[in-house]
């Protein structure tokens, strides 16, 4: 349930503020609401993080079928694509200093990192 704070669960969507109240809808976790952080990232690094031009994305190398997306604070793709190497860098130079979140997934696995542009 949501409370008046403006607060509903990942799940549904604020519809009536007036009432607090909601109605439930699909919807995909945001990125910027919810991070995992794992203490194993299963061999997915990005580095140098902060970084103030190239991020390089790094992923297992016997598993090549990754997406990545890279989103601002308030959950707007700045850029998305596929990782196709072991290691993949990143344009950072166009980005304004901030907190970024880069989303990298396959079909088993879906992890949220913070990335620092300096």
């Amino acid at each position: 349930t949501p409370d008046c704070n403006d607060n509903c669960p990942n799940d549904i969507n604020k519809t009536d503020p007036g009432n607090c109240g909601c109605n439930e809808i699909e919807s995909t976790p945001c990125p910027t609401t919810s991070i995992n952080q794992l203490s194993d990232h299963s061999g997915i690094f990005i580095f140098p993080n902060p970084s103030s031009k190239i991020v390089t994305i790094q992923v297992p190398g016997n598993e090549m079928n990754y997406q990545f997306a890279i989103f601002n604070v308030v959950g707007k793709i700045l850029t998305s694509g596929s990782l196709t190497n072991e290691l993949t860098p990143i344009n950072l130079e166009n980005y304004s200093t901030g907190i970024y979140f880069i989303q990298i997934s396959n079909n088993e696995k879906n992890i949220v990192l913070r990335l620092i542009k300096n």
